[in-house]
């Protein structure tokens, strides 16, 4: 079932347990594609909250080619890369990964 981002029932319940569903996106390929649409991660374009895929998704432009990320310490170091700048001056969003199981699950 569909999750709104905004869903603060939701965000309380992923900040509890987005590790044991990070985790089973990672292990359990039979229910990855499931376990993916639960899935949230700060990103440029909500950089203090929380973003599915599929919002996402539907935010890209048209000529955005793929979902990117990047994955380090702590998200203002993040926001500062150089490749980041660039992607977000084209109207890219970019996932922020800060989390060592994040850049697991979004590959």
């Amino acid at each position: 079932e569909d999750v709104p981002e905004d869903n603060e029932q939701y965000l309380t319940f992923f900040k509890q347990f987005g590790k044991f569903l990070k985790l089973g996106a990672s292990e359990d390929r039979s229910n990855q594609a499931r376990l993916a649409k639960l899935l949230r991660f700060p990103s440029t374009k909500n950089p203090t909250g929380l973003t599915g895929f599929e919002a996402y998704v539907e935010r890209m432009p048209e000529d955005q080619p793929a979902i990117y990320y990047i994955s380090g310490d702590n998200i203002e170091a993040l926001q500062k890369h150089p490749t980041i700048e660039r992607l977000t001056k084209k109207g890219y969003e970019v996932f922020l990964l800060t989390d060592p199981l994040d850049e697991h699950c979004v590959q």
